[in-house]
């Protein structure tokens, strides 16, 4: 019976009726194991026959490399640990991306920690004259701005235009 209604859900060009629960899981079995084609079930408990069903995406997050180094900057500011392991990840991970899109990412990445490890030295140097809070708040603004920029491209695979550059 199992052989003959897999046989007719995945070949019938109509619907078939499923009589009970047991037929049903029969019939999903059977479903699965006939990967050209799909099979919609309606809440009638009719199968019908589609061609065209599109398969479903992914829609979470692509882990990649420049996406672990952009979600550990974001947490830096949290935890702040986790930009220095970015950097360094950064660092490793360089060569292995040479002449891919991740390898503007990475450079990228490098500067922001550069340039907000010189700025943030800066910074803490002038908080004793009072304008060095200022200058820690508008940093911590441009490393969050750049790395949620940074972040967005990485998840459409995008190369950063300029890479090297002070601004996004």
């Amino acid at each position: 019976m199992f052989l003959a209604l897999a046989a007719r859900a995945t070949q019938a060009a109509g619907s078939v009726k499923i009589d009970n629960i047991a037929s049903m899981d029969m019939l999903c079995a059977a479903a699965v194991w006939k990967q050209q084609d799909q099979i919609a079930l309606d809440l009638a408990g009719d199968i019908k026959m589609t061609d065209k069903i599109p398969k479903s995406t992914s829609s979470g997050f692509d882990m990649n490399k420049a996406t672990i180094i952009s979600l550990l900057y974001i947490a830096s500011f949290v935890i702040g640990i986790t930009g220095l392991i970015g950097v360094i990840l950064a660092f490793i991970w360089k060569d292995e991306v040479a002449g891919t899109w991740e390898e503007s990412h990475l450079q990228f990445h490098i500067m922001t920690f550069i340039i907000g490890l010189i700025v943030s030295i800066v910074g803490i140097i002038l908080t004793f004259v009072l304008i060095g809070i200022p200058i820690l708040l508008a940093l911590a603004a441009w490393v969050l701005v750049r790395t949620i920029l940074a972040l967005l491209k990485a998840q459409k695979h995008e190369p950063i235009a300029d890479p090297k550059t002070l601004l996004f």
